[in-house]
């Protein structure tokens, strides 16, 4: 009788763990697919362009495309700028195109003249003047030369090339073999310039901003006389 109970109590133990086991096994989560597998049981067989456009879709911006629209978007500000400015900056170029012709001009006289360098000198001293009160206009129009984009770039050589040009001044410079040619150069490179404000004139897309109006001569007068007052 007592060996009877012993196999009955084995046969439930061993049949106990055998479900315990069963049980345990069942309860075991499932093994999820990695991401190499779903995407190759799942292939997009989308276009380059369809999913392109799925993408901006979902509101997805390209890094490279948003920087392009921005410097984009900031050019035309800096075109902007100059279309609101562009009568002074045509004065600029008139000026540049005076100064020019005056180099041209005195160069020649120069080297014709018996004391070329009397002559030279003479011509210097006015010069130099003009020259400041060019730089000093051209500053104040273009904030120091950072304004006008591309285009401000490239009114910023041209300027470059006059004053390597007036550094280069001397009584026999007209003798110079590359004299002529730079100035060719350069008022082709004034001609290419307003060719473009005549664009940006012209471009409607481009909004003109309304500029203050300068102080009058009397207004500037007046404002140094005070200035002195209130210095002494």
């Amino acid at each position: 009788m007592r060996s009877s109970l012993l196999v009955i109590s084995t046969l439930f133990t061993l049949s106990t763990i055998a479900c315990d086991a069963k049980t345990e096994e069942a309860a075991a989560p499932k093994k999820t697919k990695s991401i190499n597998e779903l995407s190759q049981s799942k292939k997009d067989t989308r276009t380059p362009e369809e999913l392109e456009k799925a993408r901006k879709e979902a509101g997805f911006v390209d890094p490279k495309e948003e920087a392009e629209a921005n410097i984009a978007a900031m050019e035309k500000g800096e075109r902007e700028f100059i279309k609101t400015r562009v009568a002074k900056y045509r004065e600029m170029t008139k000026g540049l195109r005076g100064y020019i012709g005056e180099i041209e001009k005195e160069a020649k006289a120069w080297a014709k003249a018996k004391n070329g360098q009397k002559a030279f000198d003479k011509f210097s001293e006015t010069y130099k003047e003009d020259v400041r009160d060019f730089k000093a206009s051209y500053n104040e129009l273009t904030e120091n030369g950072i304004r006008g984009g591309a285009l401000g770039v490239t009114t910023a050589k041209i300027v470059r090339s006059w004053e390597n040009i007036n550094n280069d001044l001397s009584p026999t410079i007209a003798n110079e073999a590359n004299f002529d040619k730079s100035i060719t150069d350069l008022r082709a490179a004034i001609d290419a310039l307003e060719k473009e404000f005549d664009l940006i004139e012209k471009d409607e897309t481009l909004k003109a901003g309304e500029l203050e109006e300068e102080p009058k001569a009397d207004d500037k007068k007046a404002d140094k006389k005070g200035d002195k007052k209130k210095g002494g």
